[in-house]
């Protein structure tokens, strides 16, 4: 059983750290950029709300609920990182300061999280021995939280430092790293839409 947990937890931390397939590290990119260290639990319940809604779809997807379009599921998960990259974009100063309360982004994460998590399903299907579910989801839940609190966690880091130690602009930083995660999606999302 430890074994199962083990191997399952590894499971999810490097499906997050996949840089082959870069769309959840660009999602967290995007999603961390406007926070500070003080925002902290904030940021921590919605990277929470990303496991919950990834755990319950892959479930959905393992007792055979859900039939899906590996290819619908990809322009989801490439929109999704668009529109939260877009947002960023087009947010003043203000507003954005506001990110981490607005609700409309504990949305979007929660429907990135569901929609990637129907992507990984029919995977996890095929690796979860039968009647071994709970333990294999809550393995992997554990691994893919702690791989995403890294992520945001070197984000938020990286942020701090470069405007306390190098005095960037964060409201430049913020724009020039969405539009550049933005044009990344954009790629990603036509890559899909030309294989349809």
């Amino acid at each position: 059983m430890l074994d199962q947990l083990i191997f399952f937890l590894e499971l999810g931390f490097f499906h997050v750290l996949d840089f082959k397939a870069l769309d959840h590290v660009l999602f967290l990119i995007v999603l961390a950029l406007p926070f500070a260290l003080k925002h902290w639990k904030d940021l921590i319940i919605i990277v929470s709300l990303f496991t919950i809604g990834h755990t319950i779809s892959m479930f959905i997807v393992y007792v055979g609920l859900v039939p899906h379009s590996n290819n619908w599921i990809e322009l989801l998960i490439s929109l999704s990182i668009v529109v939260v990259a877009t947002k960023n974009i087009f947010a003043n100063k203000k507003s954005l300061k506001g990110y981490n309360r607005n609700g409309f982004y504990w949305i979007v994460t929660f429907f990135f999280g569901t929609v990637h998590g129907l992507g990984f399903g029919s995977f996890y299907r095929l690796v979860t021995p039968q009647g071994e579910a709970f333990e294999s989801l809550v393995g992997f839940a554990l691994g893919v939280e702690a791989a995403q609190l890294l992520v945001v966690s070197m984000v938020v880091l990286l942020n701090s430092i470069l405007n306390r130690v190098i005095k960037l602009e964060e409201f430049f930083w913020i724009l020039l790293v969405s539009a550049l995660v933005l044009i990344q999606a954009t790629r990603m999302a036509i890559g899909v839409i030309i294989e349809f």
